[in-house]
């Protein structure tokens, strides 16, 4: 880098870009009486770099430079925030066409030379530009000054508009004050008013608790303000605080940092707390309280501000001893009234219980503040439920027994009789030794002289624990015997329909044989006979067997004990055993389940769902087809199943039959491919054995297609 005619800071700069040093030294002795300083650079590199450090006025940029071009260079410089708008002029030993011209202009060229120039007219050019550059800097400090003197009128403004709403609202607190008799009302209204006025961060009053000593902060602006007075926020006497400094000296105490003071006392709900002022209210007794401002920045309060708030505090200590001379008559007059009217209410309290018979009666009357008061209730009801007086703790206390279960019939009740209404319900309560008790409890208003306002509830209550448990005993019998019933109509139905079939051809084969015993000479025909009459009988023993099987599941007489079962080796073993039948048969069984999968169920009733599933399955299979054994996991919500399919490429069925397979009361049996003979009752015993394991079942046919039964069991852990 190079420079010329280094003058004071003030004088402007001009880059001159070039990758040849003569061509620099040209344009340096063209301009060298021009009143600026001369910068130039020998490669875009080295100019932006100068571009940082330096601010420009112009530049004078070659085109054709090696690594870049002054056309890419003038594009990088204009990303830099401080030669954005610096203005451009290209010069080019190339003649420039319109594209090119294009090119510079977007990026912020304001002339091209073409070499060899003209000095005159590139000196011309330049000084026009420097004579813009100054006049802007001009004009911006002109408008720098002038936005000065707009922000002094502004400021200026600030304070007589201050002035005047401290005025105003001096003035309308002044005449609210007076207005308002109640305590709370006005605490509120004072805090409230001063900070919507002047827009302060936090604005609190604090009252002096003379036998506490302590100041109590009893009213507060905004969340903070409304903790605060529900937390019961108080300030000892003896604690060092910009609040306890003001209430000893009697004085305005104003902190422009509150951060720098030693007697600041940090509060976390008023994180941002910067500037504060205390204020004592007082009156002619001494100081009755302190109210206390706060903002959210240095030196946010000014004198003016204490000013306002001399002349505010001695308003508001007349309004605050006027209130509270008002509350206390107040008081004075609810408290004459409240006892005149004890005894009345006692009489007629007693006269209500005298008309309610129960084992526990609880009387609740309520206070002019909606407390409860004035408790009573029966020795029995406390000896019942095993407290003692001291324990028990009026109408909190009976909500506190009831069971969780039973809360919002105890709302409810309570809500309708605070309404007007007598309310009767039933709900459970816990007794001191966690024995839990039935109740019904009857609930009456109590209502004040002119019969308008609810001011207290009775509560009878009667233990009904033995009839509520011998109900719900005999809801119970009634559902078993329903149940029962149900079960019993099921198995007279399957007993009037497959029984008695099987008994048919079992009767005419022995009346056959025992016809045909004498005359018949031909030993084949006899024993076929024989063997018909043996399959009928095998048939009813089949069936009897399935219907006992059926029956002890209903019942529960079938032991259920759940193990870690491995399911490809109790699906080997059940092909092992079928096997010949199949082979018989001419249909393959095809084991698919990989190893290692273990499921939790009871092994003997496992080993007969697959089983019976199996045998339907071969008996609807014709010769030559197949059935399949598989197994895949799948995530319910909460837990794990493996879903275990019984497949076979038999005759399959419609869905109308698919139906009915699982109804009992419609049940449905049908003769195999080689017109073998079902109960019609092994997939109603597959269900329940598949239900009790945890699982479902279900069926996917198509008439023609085969048949997929499917059913779930629990994953082992």
């Amino acid at each position: 880098m190079r420079k010329l005619h280094q003058t004071k800071k003030e004088c402007p700069k001009i880059l001159i870009v070039d990758d040849q040093p003569k061509n620099i030294n040209v344009l340096e002795y063209v301009l060298a009486d021009v009143d600026a300083e001369l910068v130039s650079a020998l490669s875009g590199k080295e100019a932006l770099y100068l571009g940082i450090k330096h601010s420009f006025a112009l530049a004078i940029l070659d085109v054709q430079m090696p690594d870049m071009n002054g056309f890419e260079l003038a594009e990088l410089l204009r990303g830099n925030y401080k030669t954005k708008n610096m203005p451009v002029i290209f010069i080019s030993a190339i003649y420039s066409d319109e594209l090119d011209l294009l090119k510079g202009y977007k990026v912020g060229a304001v002339d091209f030379i073409s070499k060899p120039f003209i000095p005159e007219i590139l000196l011309s050019k330049v000084q026009i530009l420097l004579n813009l550059h100054q006049q802007t800097i001009q004009l911006h400090e002109k408008k720098v000054e002038l936005q000065h003197f707009v922000d002094q009128l502004n400021s200026k403004n600030v304070i007589l508009s201050k002035r005047t709403i401290q005025l105003e609202t001096s003035r309308y607190i002044s005449q609210r004050l007076t207005s308002i008799l109640d305590l709370d009302t006005l605490l509120a209204e004072i805090v409230d008013v001063v900070q919507l006025k002047f827009d302060y961060y936090h604005v609190h009053i604090y009252l002096l608790d003379v036998e506490q000593e302590r100041l109590v902060m009893a009213e507060g602006t905004g969340v903070a303000g409304k903790e605060l007075k529900k937390h019961g926020h108080h300030i000892p006497l003896t604690k060092k605080s910009l609040v306890t400094r003001a209430f000893h000296s009697q004085n305005i105490v104003m902190v422009a940092d509150v951060q720098a003071s030693a007697d600041w006392l940090p509060n976390p709900l008023l994180p941002e707390t910067r500037s504060e002022i205390a204020v004592p209210v007082i009156r002619n007794e001494g100081v009755i309280g302190v109210l206390d401002v706060q903002e959210n920045k240095v030196s946010g309060l000014s004198e003016e501000d204490i000013q306002m708030f001399r002349s505010l505090a001695n308003q508001i200590a007349t309004a605050i001893h006027n209130a509270q001379l008002y509350r206390t008559a107040q008081r004075e007059i609810a408290e004459r009234k409240h006892a005149e009217n004890a005894l009345r209410r006692s009489k007629d309290r007693y006269r209500t219980v005298s008309r309610l018979t129960s084992d526990y009666i609880l009387s609740v009357q309520f206070s002019y503040e909606k407390k409860p008061d004035n408790i009573w209730h029966t020795d029995g009801f406390i000896r019942q439920l095993g407290y003692a007086d001291d324990e028990f703790e009026g109408i909190e206390g009976w909500q506190s027994l009831i069971h969780h279960e039973d809360k919002l019939i105890m709302d409810e009740h309570l809500a309708t009789t605070l309404s007007g209404e007598t309310s009767v319900s039933e709900y459970r309560i816990i007794t001191k030794s966690n024995e839990i008790r039935w109740i019904q409890s009857s609930t009456h208003p109590m209502w004040d002289d002119a019969h308008k306002n609810v001011i207290g509830l009775i509560i009878a209550a009667k233990d009904i624990t033995e009839r509520k448990e011998s109900s719900i005993a005999l809801k119970k019998v009634n559902t078993d015997l329903i149940r029962l019933n149900a079960d019993k109509d099921k198995l007279f139905s399957i007993i009037a329909h497959d029984l008695r079939g099987p008994f048919q051809p079992l009767l005419g084969m022995t009346e056959l044989l025992s016809l045909s015993i004498d005359k018949c000479d031909d030993i084949a025909e006899m024993k076929q006979l024989a063997d018909y009459a043996h399959q009928s009988a095998r048939n009813v023993y089949e069936l009897l067997e399935k219907l006992l099987q059926w029956s002890r599941l209903e019942r529960g007489g079938i032991p259920y004990q759940p193990i870690s079962i491995d399911l490809y080796e109790i699906v080997t073993t059940i092909v092992e055993l079928l096997s010949p039948n199949a082979t018989e048969k001419g249909v393959t069984l095809q084991n698919h389940i990989l190893q290692g999968i273990a499921v939790h169920a009871d092994k003997d009733m496992l080993d007969t769902v697959i089983r019976n599933l199996t045998t339907n399955a071969l008996k609807f299979t014709p010769s030559g087809g197949s059935i399949t054994f598989s197994a895949v996991l799948e995530h319910e919500v909460g837990n794990k199943k493996v879903e275990v399919s019984v497949s076979d490429t038999g005759v399959g069925m419609s869905q109308d039959i698919v139906d009915k397979l699982f109804n009992m009361g419609t049940y449905h049996t049908t003769l195999g491919t080689n017109q073998e003979k079902g109960t019609g009752l092994g997939l109603l015993i597959c269900k329940e054995m598949a239900e009790k394991n945890g699982g479902n079942i279900w069926i996917e046919s198509e008439l023609g297609k085969g048949t997929s039964v499917k059913f779930t069991v629990p994953l082992a852990e």
